[in-house]
């Protein structure tokens, strides 16, 4: 599925859809930031975090941003 989620959105730079968990973003002045937890369950109120992908653009303004993949 989540190939198929990636070729209808081609800008996309990040999917998975098999796990579940959160994005904690972080934007300043100067960049923005996307960090992917994925949690080890949704049927329990107990849960351990794993942090699992970062994304960072710098916002150096239009036509000179990119994108890091960490």
């Amino acid at each position: 599925m989540r190939i198929g989620v990636q070729q209808l959105i081609p800008t996309l730079a990040y999917a998975d859809t098999a796990q579940r968990g959160y994005m904690v973003l972080s934007v300043n002045a100067t960049e923005a930031k996307a960090d992917w937890y994925f949690v080890s369950s949704v049927k329990t109120s107990t849960y351990t975090t794993k942090l699992e992908k970062s994304l960072k653009t710098t916002v150096a303004g239009a036509g000179k941003r990119k994108l890091v993949r960490s």
